[in-house]
């Protein structure tokens, strides 16, 4: 007999997120992402760290401007691409902010769990696993 996997039944899609500003919660589903939907954040980030090594390889004089505009204008479209597929992984529950918004207000620590839990949701980061258990979560 052959053996039988089926995958789904006992697996979530999303988690739920929330977080307290200034005295209100926002909450958020968040979907959990298929290849399909990681693929634009993983090569986004990828190409973000290239263009970084190749603006650092960049002077400061004029032939140089030309290539630096084209490298800053890429990273734009690159982070624009990457936060449009982030942000529609996640679903505003009713009340809460903007995703943009609520991460633009995050106080650093709860900037660096919100990190953390990115990383261990949404890339299975044993690491950020571990982190999150010891501050508690």
């Amino acid at each position: 007999m052959a053996t039988k996997y089926t995958i789904g039944k006992e697996l979530n899609d999303s988690f739920d997120y929330a977080v307290v500003l200034d005295g209100k919660e926002h909450v958020y589903t968040v979907d959990y992402p298929s290849q399909k939907q990681l693929r634009p954040i993983q090569l986004g980030y990828n190409r973000l760290q290239e263009l970084d090594k190749d603006y650092a390889k960049l002077g400061d004089d004029t032939k140089d401007k030309a290539a630096k505009t084209k490298i800053e204008n890429e990273v734009k479209k690159v982070s624009e691409e990457i936060s449009k597929a982030f942000n529609d992984l996640f679903h505003p529950h009713e009340g809460a902010m903007p995703l943009d918004e609520m991460l633009d207000n995050l106080p650093s620590n709860k900037k660096h769990v919100f990190d953390l839990m990115i990383q261990a949701e949404l890339l299975d980061s044993q690491e950020a696993k571990q982190e999150l258990a010891s501050l508690g979560f």
